[in-house]
């Protein structure tokens, strides 16, 4: 009885042993892949900081316009003083706005000590085939989580 008990144990300890041993192979796989992908990333350069910009905050508001149609509109503010305005887009179609993409030309200035800024929107135009530029100035104001522009009151949805 003694000799079935005694290779009975061996032959557990073998079957934990390569169970052991296979799991630290692949976790060694793992921890070398991650460390890799995190330690080897190229150097971010100022054009890629700037399209990858954070974004500060996104503003939301609706309301009915004047045919009782529901629409919304957003302000969304970024870390590299850059912005994006949509003065009113369909509820419906609110759903497809891109917080990222950055086809408007507009930039913003706050201050801190205020509580107010301004954003510039540029909508450059051609005239005779002239470009000229249509820039249209909005104040705004962030007091306890809420910006204003003009009267209308936006809350923050990101």
């Amino acid at each position: 009885m003694a000799k079935k008990n005694n290779s009975n144990k061996t032959l557990i300890i073998s079957i934990v042993s390569a169970v052991v041993g296979i799991g630290l192979l692949i976790g060694s796989y793992f921890i070398g892949y991650n460390v890799a992908k995190n330690e080897l990333h190229p150097v971010a350069s100022e054009d890629s900081y700037v399209q990858n910009a954070k974004i500060v905050g996104v503003y939301k508001r609706s309301y009915y316009n004047n045919y009782n149609k529901s629409v919304d509109s957003y302000a969304i503010f970024r870390e590299d003083g850059t912005c994006k305005y949509i003065e009113a887009i369909k509820t419906e179609l609110s759903t497809t706005v891109d917080f990222n993409d950055r086809s408007q030309d507009c930039t913003y200035t706050y201050d801190e000590s205020n509580k107010s800024g301004k954003f510039s929107i540029n909508y450059p135009y051609t005239e005779n085939g002239v470009k000229k530029d249509n820039i249209t100035d909005y104040n705004f104001t962030f007091n306890y989580g809420s910006l204003m522009i003009g009267g209308a009151s936006y809350g923050k949805i990101q």
